[in-house]
């Protein structure tokens, strides 16, 4: 099994501890001006797993650490909610196992697994061997382990300590060119999921700066991506369309199929906006049998509404509901929310352009209760938000 949901806690208290260079009598020490002191011997305890942290403690813990009261629940949440459900087996496999089988995980819409996988390698990265193709040195390798966890992290919707982490390995010395581009790609998606589009397009153009000095940079992708989902939320298609080009033959030559597959569908939309139709089923239909050859059945239904939605503009509307049916068919099927609400987020958009008001009106309620059941990141959910701003106030 994975580990014990306060060992791991336990686990990142001391990583805590130990980035601010503080011993236990130190933090015993300056805690003594707080209502919750922190003796040696409790703490101790916690940082091994043997005893729960109390509510109470986390005030003087941050105030110490200097770390938001929130990153330490957002990150308790997480591991509490692991254990409930049950992690994957973790405790025979070795730090660079760990790591292939969180990213793995990740790859194919695994997320509390990749998160287990990934927290799990943290016990192991900085005393593993080293991965000199990847790393400088053990510090930065370590860091790195912190970044894959807050990305599985983010990816199940904490971003306050997602971005804790990221900002933290951005402030360090330790990162390599590489590291470095992967956590201003980082910092970059989580501040688009707190909403906050200008420090997200900052750090979009920084990771961009940051690749010319990384040749052969396996994030470059993700880069590329960043910059065509900017300009898509700000109504740019046109400077979207090269950005995501990019980011789809840089996926497709690191052979990262799922990431081609949702660029690709990045690059519809762009098309779809724009009435460009042949260009977007052109797209579609690579998507498509990306989808058909490597079971992306996700990507496939976003792939088939908006399909059905060039189909019902094409006057073709048995082909159109058709596609629509089996998009729906196919999210219903999977009882996947985050599906359900790509799936009607295409069709509201649709709906919206055509002026079919009443339509509008309904998929729009759907879409505002699902909101806030899935994660912010899911790139739908923050173009949502950001026609929501850009509309009149209804009811």
């Amino acid at each position: 099994m994975a580990v014990s949901c306060h060992v791991a806690f336990g686990h990142y208290l001391r990583t805590l501890r130990e980035r601010r260079g503080l011993a236990l009598e130190d933090v015993w020490t300056l805690s003594q001006t707080f209502p919750e002191s922190l003796n040696k011997g409790y703490l101790s305890r916690c940082e091994n797993g043997k005893q729960k942290l109390a509510l109470p403690k986390v005030v003087a813990m941050s105030r110490i650490y200097e770390v938001p009261a929130d990153v330490f629940l957002e990150r308790l949440e997480l591991d509490l909610e692991l254990e409930k459900i049950g992690g994957p087996p973790t405790e025979k496999l070795n730090w660079s196992q760990l790591r292939e089988a969180g990213k793995n995980a990740l790859q194919h819409g695994h997320k509390w697994e990749g998160y287990a996988f990934l927290r799990d390698a943290t016990f192991h990265a900085a005393k593993a061997d080293l991965d000199a193709s990847a790393y400088a040195n053990p510090r930065e390798q370590e860091v790195a382990a912190f970044i894959n966890v807050a990305s599985a992290a983010q990816g199940l919707g904490k971003y306050r300590y997602a971005r804790h982490e990221y900002l933290y390995a951005e402030n360090t010395s330790a990162l390599g060119p590489n590291s470095s581009v992967l956590a201003a790609t980082r910092l970059a998606s989580v501040f688009a999921s707190l909403e906050d589009h200008d420090t997200a397009q900052e750090y979009a153009d920084l990771a961009l700066a940051r690749l010319s000095k990384a040749p052969n940079c396996p994030f470059e992708g993700f880069v590329y991506e960043l910059q065509g989902l900017h300009r898509l939320r700000r109504k740019n298609q046109i400077e979207a369309i090269p950005w995501f080009q990019k980011a789809y033959d840089s996926f497709r030559n690191l052979k990262l199929v799922r990431n081609s597959a949702n660029t690709l569908i990045g690059l519809a939309d762009c098309y779809l906006e724009l009435r460009n139709y042949g260009a977007a089923t052109r797209t579609l239909e690579t998507a498509l049998h990306l989808c058909d050859q490597y079971s992306l059945v996700r990507i496939r239904a976003l792939a088939l509404t908006i399909q059905g939605i060039i189909d019902q503009a094409s006057n073709r509307p048995e082909s159109a509901e058709e596609k629509l049916r089996e998009a729906k068919e196919l999210a219903k099927g999977f009882n996947d929310r985050i599906l359900r609400f790509q799936v009607d987020f295409y069709l509201y958009k649709q709906a919206q352009a055509l002026d079919h008001s009443a339509a509008a009106r309904a998929i729009r309620r759907r879409l505002k209760k699902l909101m806030f059941s899935i994660p912010g990141t899911v790139e739908q959910v923050v173009e949502f938000k950001m026609l929501e701003k850009s509309l009149p106030a209804r009811d």
